[in-house]
């Protein structure tokens, strides 16, 4: 019972740190995969893929309700919970949305080529890059030049993003004559950009627990 105690009421850094870096682990391995399904031509090579990038979507659906679990276990938490669950939410929201924007892709036979698209999707991957630098940083919970110039580069980032969106938005439109590819395309770009904005506001999460709690 004592022992029960003394669990329940003692800081487990480690475990929460354990949790949110195994959920930016597998969102590492989705923006990985994300960037070889959109270059890859050929169908049947993205279909693997996606299999493979469905599984580590799987793994943070269950991380994601461990943690629900885990924080309804402990009292007290290196983070307030809101932040610990809103973070790790966020995080696995990322990796849905470049799991659904593969699978589309393939489903809808947009080829890497295709106007408008290959520039933006490379583009999100890098900028998906840096949110997973930074949530690796998060552990230190200081005010490093380093980690303040990850953030930066994420809104830097997710600004010239907007940018490029209306680009391809408007070289789609240029370019595509069959009014089915540029419809499909066209998701295709929208769901690209949602990403951005959920990296962020990934990028807000970490931000202001950095501010909290350095």
């Amino acid at each position: 019972m004592l022992r029960l105690l003394k669990n329940i009421v003692r800081p487990q850094r480690k475990l929460f740190y354990n949790r949110i870096n195994q959920v930016n682990s597998n969102l590492i391995q989705i923006n990985n995969l994300f960037a070889n399904i959109v270059r890859e031509p050929e169908y049947l090579k993205r279909a693997k893929l996606i299999v493979e990038l469905s599984e580590f979507g799987n793994r943070n659906d269950q991380l994601v309700h461990q943690i629900f679990l885990d924080l309804g276990m402990n009292y007290i938490t290196p983070y307030d919970r809101e932040d610990i669950y809103g973070l790790v939410k966020s995080i696995k929201s990322i990796g849905d949305n470049l799991i659904k924007i593969s699978s589309n892709v393939n489903f809808y036979k947009i080829h890497p080529d295709a106007s408008g698209f290959d520039v933006f999707a490379l583009e999100i991957h890098f900028l998906i890059t840096e949110v997973s630098n930074a949530i690796d940083h998060l552990k230190q919970l200081k005010f490093t030049k380093e980690y303040l110039e990850i953030i930066k580069r994420i809104f830097d980032k997710h600004t010239d993003s907007k940018d490029t969106f209306l680009m391809a938005i408007d070289r789609l439109f240029e370019e595509t004559e069959d009014p089915k590819t540029l419809i499909k395309t066209r998701e295709i770009l929208k769901n690209l950009e949602k990403v951005s904005y959920q990296a962020k506001e990934c990028a807000n999460f970490l931000e202001n627990m950095i501010v909290k709690y350095a």
